[in-house]
């Protein structure tokens, strides 16, 4: 099965302007989330008002991978797939 074959959701997502705050993207946190709140927490991220873009590569090699669920559950946090989530997928 390819990702043409499942239900994959909408391929294109667009946002409207965030004029209440700032638009951040961050790629490769490969499963770093302690890290990545650390960076958040030094320019004063606010989730009332921001939002955080992730380009890929969530999981792996990090000690929180597991926490990805929680992340992409967060109503300011948007992400695409990238090439380590798609290896966690094809595990067939």
């Amino acid at each position: 099965m390819t990702a043409a074959d499942s239900d994959v959701g909408p391929q294109l997502l667009r946002f409207e302007r965030n004029c209440q705050g700032r638009d951040l993207a961050v790629g490769d946190i490969h499963g770093c989330f302690g890290a990545l709140m650390t960076a958040l927490n030094a320019i004063c991220f606010s989730p009332a008002t921001d939002r955080l873009f992730g380009v890929g590569d969530l999981v792996d090699r990090g000690p929180s991978s597991h926490l990805v669920i929680d992340w992409l559950d967060k109503p300011w946090f948007f992400s695409t797939l990238g090439n380590h989530e798609s290896m966690a997928c094809d595990t067939r």
